[in-house]
């Protein structure tokens, strides 16, 4: 059988099962920090007359944000230029109003122009966590990631920790991945993982350690999502490396162990089967064959179960599933001479064992004229007279040995034939 990369198309891992969907939602959780930072607004440094209009936009806004856009533009040519507080306040509605539009390109504008008003530590911390977010989604990574730094400078220890940093570790990941850098995505990502483990982020690091060509990266780390989740995607992948790695027996073991926990997939089948042939297991290859009929291919088992039975020594077993797997091949459309050739000298063998003499002596006498080296000719010779001696058919016999020509089978048929002369005379 040919398992050549058997498992490499079908354990593939996409980096991210949907990257966009997850920004979104790590955006609204940034902005509803950064409304709660900026909420406490007072009319203390800013004209009476600013801050109502503030306030008049400001409640209108939530409920119907396409009508405020005017409003919002009239409020920020008016007082994005007076003192600091009035800036904040016109920045602060733009920043809000853009997110209500979705328009990230403004939004990520109006946060920046607020990182530049001398906010707060605490503003400052979730402006930064806000413009990595806002550039991974335009699509600027390098800014994403300087974000995402100069934010790690200026967090506490308690504020790394837990879920909420780990979506920042992984954003900088997605965006190093974003840029064609894989290999640096991975330290970042791994981070993430360790802070918070979930699947995503377990097939992000599959996957970029399968772009690297990172196998033993792959083959440390594969046991952990097993353990964690347990998919049988995991399994796959990781019989799969050891099989590509020639390390059979450790690749049966854990194709058998998924097979047993109900996670082995069917297009691992054929390999869990080929593995227990290499591994002299051909009992379970016939436990499995019986188990999973209708999963595997009709040629696929038709062979498996040729080699098992050979195997075992069920000569007639053997014998049926041979003749299965060459009414297959007979319909093949892309028929192989040589390959027919080998069943034909296969069903000869086993007939010869199975003293099944009647196929055994017309299969010998075919193949002893298709062959194209004499001695193989002659060699099939001596095992068909055989044939028809046990079947009591001596003159037959006799005819079959007398046509051996080849000198190192000569003197073994003139024995047979003064046996066959002597059966014919008694």
């Amino acid at each position: 059988m040919n398992l050549k990369n058997k498992g490499g198309n079908v354990t593939t891992f996409e980096c991210g099962r949907s990257i966009k969907a997850t920004q979104d939602c790590r955006i609204k959780l940034a902005v509803t920090l950064c409304l709660a930072v900026f909420a406490v607004l007072s009319a203390s440094c800013a004209k009476a007359s600013a801050y109502q209009d503030y306030q008049a936009i400001s409640q209108v806004l939530e409920k119907a944000p396409v009508g405020q856009q005017d409003a919002v533009k009239r409020f920020v040519l008016r007082y994005g230029k007076g003192t600091l507080q009035e800036r904040t306040m016109a920045f602060y509605l733009q920043l809000r109003l853009s997110f209500k539009l979705e328009d990230f390109q403004g939004a990520l504008d109006a946060a920046e122009a607020l990182l530049r008003l001398q906010p707060t530590a605490d503003q400052k911390k979730g402006l930064h966590k806000l413009c990595a977010q806002l550039s991974y989604r335009m699509n600027a990574f390098d800014k994403a990631v300087d974000y995402v730094v100069q934010w790690e400078k200026e967090a506490s220890q308690d504020e790394k920790k837990g879920e909420s940093y780990a979506q920042l570790l992984s954003l900088v990941a997605y965006s190093k991945w974003r840029s064609d850098e894989v290999k640096a995505s991975v330290p970042w990502m791994r981070r993430a993982f360790k802070e918070s483990p979930t699947k995503d982020r377990g097939n992000f690091l599959l996957s970029a350690w399968q772009t690297l060509q990172d196998e033993k990266a792959e083959l440390q780390f594969l046991p952990v999502m097993i353990r964690n989740w347990g998919d049988s995607l995991y399994w796959a992948r990781l019989g799969a490396l050891r099989y590509e790695r020639g390390e059979f027996q450790s690749a049966y073991q854990i194709l058998s162990s998924a097979e047993k926990s109900g996670k082995l997939s069917n297009q691992m089948l054929p390999m869990l089967l080929d593995l227990s042939l290499k591994e002299e297991c051909a009992g379970k290859t016939l436990v499995l064959l019986k188990k999973y009929r209708t999963e595997i291919p009709v040629e696929t088992a038709a062979a498996l179960h040729l080699n098992a039975a050979l195997k075992l020594g069920l000569t007639q077993e053997a014998l049926e599933a041979l003749g299965r797997v060459s009414e297959l091949e007979a319909k093949r459309k892309d028929k192989n001479a040589s390959r027919s050739l080998c069943l034909r000298r296969t069903q000869a063998r086993l007939a010869f064992a199975e003293e099944n003499w009647r196929l055994a002596k017309s299969s010998m006498l075919a193949l002893a004229a298709d062959e194209t080296d004499p001695k193989a000719a002659d060699s099939w010779r001596i095992l068909a007279g055989i044939a028809a001696f046990e079947l009591a058919d001596y003159d037959e016999a006799k005819q079959v040995w007398e046509r051996v020509k080849e000198a190192d089978l000569r003197s073994t048929a003139e024995v047979w034939i003064k046996q066959a002369e002597f059966m014919s005379d008694s």
